[in-house]
């Protein structure tokens, strides 16, 4: 016992020395710590102001040295600066102007330094980061003051908290030897004083635990606290004599009470519960959260020595179980989803007291949620129960309204399963044997009827006790032999409608096939079932009017196929005129250039006719050889002058010609459509062309007549001199002055003659851009009637009905092509019959003239 006692860690002694020594170690330690957090206060505090001092004294001595870049100076000023420091001081670094590091000595600088030396240096003034133990002090140098850099400090306080820890750690060694005196002594009074009347109360309590009452409690004696300890230990010795025989007889009916199946409370007199059983607990767990929204103070760990109006949910117990004499009292309460019964009833003693009272609590939740569904089963399914011997005992309406019958004893399983035997050819001994087996029947089931068989889904199964001994037969379902009827009703009808898609979709699939095949004259011939009909009849339509679609796009497209040749013809045969004509032009433009250098020739033969006749003034004697090349100057004139008429008429003719064509042009162009429209403007901007052309000859001819009267009347006057040569001397003067005009009148018609030729060189050159143009008309004609015969052999493909009589009648007539333009030599009676325009007609000439004429 006193080795157990030794080893007890759990012993006073052990925790008032454990407490001791505890108390003296926090003191010890609440001592040290609060000493090393003064001295690490006045440690930082006092680094803090010597970093401020040194740093300003250090900046003196060495603004000069790195004003200058005397590195190697700079870096003994900084070592010294370290040593005497003692440690505090742990890096310098030193930046110029720039902030460019020049100088570093000592431990790696923090990232913090390159910060506040930036900082230093535009506030221009000494700052210091305690966090990081920086200090930054800008660098003045000469007497203007010049900032020429900043050094950053860095220190720390490591070498003095080494010097405090090492001190704190002597006072500490030198607490610990006075410590362990102090407790020593202690632990010898605590021993000597407490522990061993505390060992021999703990002895007696251990034999009071083991039930030994038959001692006396040692100390009793004593009067100090360990006295009266002893003397409540004997008080409680007697005490528990006493209880331990009443517990004795409890336990039996407690133990009653915790195994009974019944949830079970006990009261007292005053309404407090004593004891509940074991099924009263788990439905206090299985509903605690119900109990506690109606009653906030309920415990379900503090149950025993409530009152019952703290835990009734509908309070108020109290005052009816008062009154409630030898009867009982109930009541349900509503928790949650489920509903509790209640039930007091008093317990009477020998004298007729009420020395307490039982509550009986039962959820009966599942007990009417049973009833319900039997209800509810019976309302909506047919039920009946037979006998082992098959006669019916118990049955609901609806079974009574299905087999029509009214008393149960009338129907027996016989009759009842006979139309199943029947199905299956199984007797029904055979049936119910599989039932006493435990193989029920499920699903549709074929019972007799009151007048035929009805169907049932339900089931029929043998309802059998612990043992497996059958006790009855049970029948339940709902009957379902109208539903069955119209399923099968249903069932035909859509297999009837079955067949009739079926046809309708292959028909259709014929019809289709055959469209795809080009035939558009497939028709549906055999009418559909009733609602598809019109399905047949919207297939024949489309078919139809796709096929009247289709003739239509062909008949389009064969006309489109001969107006585009006819088209292509027209332009081909106008590109051949135009041509031609570009190339009549082309020999109007020579000739007229034969012709401008005749005028010029004439034009000079006048200036010299004009020097001669001046000279014949002087020497009129000599004037008979110049009269006679005067005459034949003056019929080579005439003759110029005739040829000169015949080309004008030429030009005339070829502008009226010129027009006739643009209008030819104009109107094949505007049968052609949108196709024409460009050679319609072309064949306008010719004939504006032709118009000025003819304007121009008529202008030239008029100038050209009035040459013709002057040369006429010069070879008149020219012959009177030759009858009359005596008088030549008296009309040079007059003669003189003629031949000017006729030199003028020379130089007049060669200018005109110019313009003729520009003029037809413009028509030349408009002439063979109309053909040009016609080229590509030609070539856009020959492209849309290759386009007509592609579309048109695209559409033969397809079979719409009609042959090629009946496309050729149905063709819309297609309007005749224009005759070809007449010859030049034959539209020009034409047209002057026609347009109302008088010619004059040519004088009969021969030679060059003739030429002119037939050209």
């Amino acid at each position: 016992m006193a080795a157990r006692s030794v080893l007890n860690i759990h012993s006073v002694f052990l925790k008032l020395a454990a407490m001791i020594v505890l108390s003296i170690l926090t003191t010890v330690a609440v001592i040290t710590f609060v000493s090393a957090r003064g001295f690490d206060t006045v440690i930082a505090s006092s680094v803090d102001s010597k970093a401020l001092t040194e740093t300003r004294m250090l900046a003196g001595p060495i603004a000069g040295a790195v004003r200058f870049g005397k590195l190697d100076t700079l870096g003994d000023q900084i070592e010294t600066f370290l040593a005497d420091s003692n440690g505090a001081a742990v890096a310098v670094d030193i930046f110029n102007a720039e902030m460019t590091s020049i100088l570093h000595s000592g431990d790696a600088p923090p990232a913090a330094a390159f910060d506040l030396a930036r900082r230093a240096m535009e506030e221009r003034t000494l700052l210091q980061d305690k966090a990081a133990m920086l200090t930054a002090q800008p660098l003045y140098f000469g007497q203007d003051q010049a900032l020429v850099g900043v050094v950053v400090t860095s220190w720390s306080i490591a070498p003095l908290q080494a010097m405090t820890r090492e001190i704190l750690n002597r006072a500490l060694l030198v607490a610990g030897l006075v410590s362990i005196v102090a407790v020593s002594l202690a632990a010898f009074a605590i021993h000597r004083l407490a522990a061993r009347p505390l060992k021999a109360a703990q002895q007696d309590i251990a034999r009071l635990q083991a039930k030994d009452f038959a001692f006396e409690p040692d100390g009793a004696g004593r009067r100090d606290e360990f006295g009266r300890l002893a003397h409540a230990i004997d008080a409680l010795r007697h005490a528990l004599q006493e209880g331990e025989i009443n517990n004795r007889q409890s336990a039996f009916k407690s133990a009653a009470l915790e195994k009974t199946s019944v949830a079970l409370m006990i009261l007292d007199e005053n309404f407090n519960i004593t004891q509940i059983s074991g099924q009263l607990a788990d439905l206090f767990d299985k509903h605690h959260d119900g109990l506690k929204k109606l009653r906030p103070v309920f415990d379900r760990h503090k149950i025993v020595g409530m009152n019952i109006d703290d835990i009734h949910p509908q309070g108020e117990m109290r005052s009816r179980m008062r009154n409630m004499g030898e009867s009982s009292i109930g009541s349900v309460a509503k928790l949650d989803d489920s509903r509790i019964s209640i039930v007091a009833r008093a317990v009477f003693d020998e004298d007729g007291n009420i020395p307490g009272y039982i509550v009986e609590w039962e959820d009966v939740t599942p007990i009417w949620r049973k009833e319900a569904l039997i209800n509810t089963i019976d309302d909506i399914q047919m039920m009946a129960e037979f006998n082992m011997e098959g006669v019916c005992t118990v049955m609901n309406a609806r079974f009574g309204e299905c087999v029509g019958a009214t008393d149960p004893a009338t129907q027996g399983l016989t009759r009842l399963l006979a139309p199943m035997v029947a199905e299956t050819g199984r007797s029904v001994d055979a049936i119910v044997q599989d039932l006493k087996e435990g193989r029920p029947l499920v699903g549709h089931l074929r019972i007799a009827g009151a007048a035929d068989d009805r169907i049932v889904d339900g089931s029929l199964s043998c309802i059998r006790d612990k043992d497996g001994t059958g006790l009855s037969f049970l029948l339940l379902g709902s009957d379902i032999t109208e539903q069955e009827r119209a399923l099968d009703v249903a069932r035909e009808e859509r297999e009837a409608a079955e067949i009739e898609k079926t046809e309708v979709v292959e028909a259709l699939g014929v019809g289709l096939r055959t469209l795809s095949d080009g035939d558009l004259t497939a028709k549906i011939a055999k009418p559909f079932p009733g609602r598809y009909e019109q399905l047949r009849s919207d297939f024949n339509l489309t078919a139809e009017k796709l096929a009247v679609a289709l003739r239509g796009i062909a008949e389009n497209a064969e006309n489109i196929r001969n107006e585009s040749g006819d088209i292509t013809n027209t332009a081909d045969s106008l590109s051949r005129r135009t041509e031609s004509t570009a190339a009549t032009l082309e020999q109007t433009a020579a000739a007229l250039d034969e012709l401008t250098n005749a005028l010029k020739s004439a034009a000079e033969g006048a200036a010299q006719a004009d020097t001669v006749v001046k000279g014949a003034h002087r020497k009129a004697e000599a004037s008979g050889e110049v009269v006679i090349q005067t005459v034949s100057a003056m019929d080579a004139i005439a003759q110029s002058s005739d040829q000169i008429t015949s080309i004008i008429r030429v030009i005339d003719d070829i502008a009226f010609q010129t027009n006739l064509l643009a209008l030819n042009a104009g109107v094949e162009a505007a049968r052609a459509g949108d196709a024409g429209r460009g050679f319609a403007v072309v064949a306008s901007e010719v004939r504006a062309l032709a118009q000025r052309s003819s304007e121009a000859a008529r202008e030239i001819n008029g100038l050209i007549a009035d040459s013709g009267g002057q040369v006429k009347k010069g070879v008149e006057l020219v012959g009177q001199t030759g009858e009359a040569l005596q008088d030549i001397v008296a009309s040079v003067t007059e003669i003189a002055g003629l031949v000017s005009e006729i030199a003028a009148s020379a130089q007049s018609q060669s200018l005109s003659l110019e313009e003729i030729n520009a003029s037809v060189n413009k028509l030349d050159q408009s002439t063979q851009q109309n053909a040009a143009r016609l080229e590509e008309t030609t070539a856009a004609s020959e492209a849309l009637r290759n386009d007509a015969v592609s579309l048109v052999q695209t559409l033969s493909h397809f079979r719409t009905g009609a042959g090629p009589d009946g496309e050729r009648d149905k063709r819309p007539a297609r309007p005749q092509p224009s005759a070809p333009a007449a010859p030049i030599a034959a539209v020009t009676p034409m047209a002057a019959a026609g347009g109302g325009r008088s010619m004059p007609a040519a004088p009969s000439l021969s030679g060059d003239a003739a030429k002119w004429v037939d050209f």
